[in-house]
């Protein structure tokens, strides 16, 4: 459906073109993440080439890969722990490759086995070259593994197999530091004794204000991961902005999500393409506040059936997920959020786009936070699943519910009992065709206690009008496999892109944000890729312009 139809109807709502245009904007603005000055003084260090496997203790170094190298642990050590520390470095990979673990080992806790390994305090700058797991395939064995340096992590390529496997593993102190402009690729499999669940970025008790953008990660049980030290101060203030995330649960473990945020406060997260495919968005949980989540574009989809470990149920597909309590005064705005389960066979299934209360762990209930000004579309295969745009549950007064937008089979905010105060203004809930009788724009048992003003409900038009064609495709070669970018269709009520490589679909289900990375394409031979986009009644629109690329056997 294009925005002319849907403007008719919300100009009956608002009654001028200027707001019903304003509530139309969510999701990411299209801006680019800015410049920020360099860590190191570079023409001032001292040049020193490495070319083969090694430990490296020099301060104010620059640091130069002359060829690819392997080694069967650690690749490259710079520093030791509590004694030799680097300081004012640059590590520059060249443009070749390092292979870790290239030999099995029994991994404890006293051992590290990494890539590359930093000791810091730094600042250090890390750069421009490919970071891959050997054969070993051992667990924990990390791509990049920082220990208290803040450094600037940039243009690297990284993959790793292991179980519990970080691409980017970041720990203690180290304040201001960034990983930006890279590509990482996780293949974990299911964690063990020695690890956690398998992540493309982590950054555990690190020290405050890292910054994190422009880099597409694919796989792993969560992309980004922040977490606080939850005995000391809790304010990580990390930026999160401008990636592309393509999380893959890991079989038999659960709360697979994009973005993890876990007792961590002053967050920002912001303009980031997520598209999940069996996981959830973002979550942000145990105490974590004054976090702010806004324009990014959440696609989550359960495409298979998800239950984890020990018959933990994790068939509820969330685009946002916030489980705390108290102030906590979290805000998420301006987002879009589609959310889609394809399970069967499992009553307890749901699906849900925004997920924000407390549980019997938390003595008090969520006092405040503000959900404005998203965009909200949920759906579920299986006819009789339970459907809803958001979903509160032990909310009071300072909780704020404003201005969205949605979409859902069943209902569009559901305020569960417990709910107190809640204030619920100008949302516009749209009812799909596929809705049964027991649809409500508004609900649940908490509703009656909570104030509301202002809102709308409104039945979706019969669409037969297809999307436009997706624009900007480009493809960009990476280490074994193929980026697509283009540019996002704004459609309403847009449910993904199909996209075909060779005229064949492939890619399946849908994805829902503009990017994918082929990591099955032939390797030397040319592959011609096109993207279309879908709408919720099935219409398909016209192909993209066609995008060739080979990438070279290596």
């Amino acid at each position: 459906m294009r925005h002319p139809e849907i403007m008719a109807l919300l100009l009956l709502v608002f009654g001028s073109a200027v707001c019903a245009q304003e509530f139309l904007k969510a999701g990411p603005t299209g801006s680019k993440a800015p410049a920020l000055e360099p860590l190191v003084v570079e023409k001032e260090l001292k040049r020193i080439e490495i070319d083969a496997p090694g430990e490296f203790f020099e301060s104010n170094a620059h640091y130069v890969l002359t060829r690819d190298i392997t080694a069967p642990r650690t690749a490259l050590a710079f520093g030791k722990p509590w004694s030799k520390r680097v300081a004012n470095c640059v590590i520059d990979l060249n443009g070749h490759t390092v292979t870790y673990n290239d030999e099995g080992y029994k991994p404890d806790y006293k051992s590290v086995c990494a890539g590359v390994v930093v000791f810091g305090p730094g600042p250090v700058v890390l750069r421009d070259g490919s970071i891959v797991q050997g054969k070993g395939r051992d667990a924990g064995c990390h791509g990049l593994n920082l220990y208290g340096a803040r450094a600037d992590v940039y243009a690297l390529a990284i993959r790793v197999y292991g179980a519990g496997c970080s691409g980017i593993a970041r720990a203690g102190g180290g304040k201001g530091g960034r990983v930006h402009d890279s590509y990482i690729e996780v293949h974990g499999t299911t964690v063990t004794r020695w690890s956690g669940a398998p992540t493309g970025i982590s950054l555990s008790y690190s020290g405050p204000a890292w910054e994190i953008y422009n880099n597409t990660v694919v796989g792993g049980h969560r992309s980004i991961s922040v977490a606080a030290n939850a005995r000391k101060n809790h304010e990580t203030a990390a930026k999160i902005h401008h990636n592309r995330l393509a999380p893959q649960r890991t079989a038999g473990v659960k709360a697979p999500h994009a973005i993890f945020i876990y007792t961590a406060e002053k967050n920002e997260i912001y303009e980031n393409l997520i598209d999940a495919i069996d996981a959830r968005g973002i979550n942000v949980q145990m105490s974590s506040k004054n976090n702010v989540v806004r324009n990014n574009l959440v696609a989550a989809r359960y495409a298979r059936d998800a239950r984890g470990a020990k018959g933990y149920i994790e068939n509820r597909c969330y685009g946002y997920w916030e489980r705390s309590g108290g102030d906590t005064n979290n805000k998420v705005i301006d987002n879009i959020f589609i959310v889609n389960n394809a399970t069967k066979g499992d009553a307890t299934s749901s699906t849900i786009g925004l997920l924000v209360g407390t549980g019997v762990n938390y003595p008090e209930p969520i006092k405040t936070g503000e959900y404005r000004g998203n965009v909200v579309l949920c759906r579920h295969a299986e006819a009789k699943a339970r459907v809803s745009g958001m979903l509160f549950k032990r909310c009071a007064a300072g909780v704020r519910v404003d201005s969205n937008r949605i979409i859902a089979r069943t209902i569009g905010i559901d305020v569960a009992e417990g709910s107190e105060g809640v204030k619920i203004r100008n949302n516009v809930v749209l009812k799909p065709g596929d809705a049964g009788m027991e649809w409500r724009p508004l609900g649940g048992k908490g509703l009656r206690a909570c104030a509301m003003e202002g809102n709308q409900s409104l039945s979706l038009p019969k669409d037969e009008e297809a999307p436009a064609a997706p624009t900007g495709l480009v493809a960009l070669e990476r280490p074994g496999a193929v980026e697509l970018r283009w540019r996002r269709n704004t459609e309403i009520d847009l449910e993904g892109y199909r996209i075909r490589r060779n005229g064949q679909p492939v890619a399946m289900p849908l994805r829902g944000a503009p990017f994918w990375v082929d990591r099955s394409v032939t390797l030397g031979k040319a592959s011609t890729y096109t993207v279309s986009a879908v709408d919720l009644s099935g219409n398909e629109s016209k192909a993209s312009t066609r995008v060739s690329v080979t990438v070279p056997v290596k």
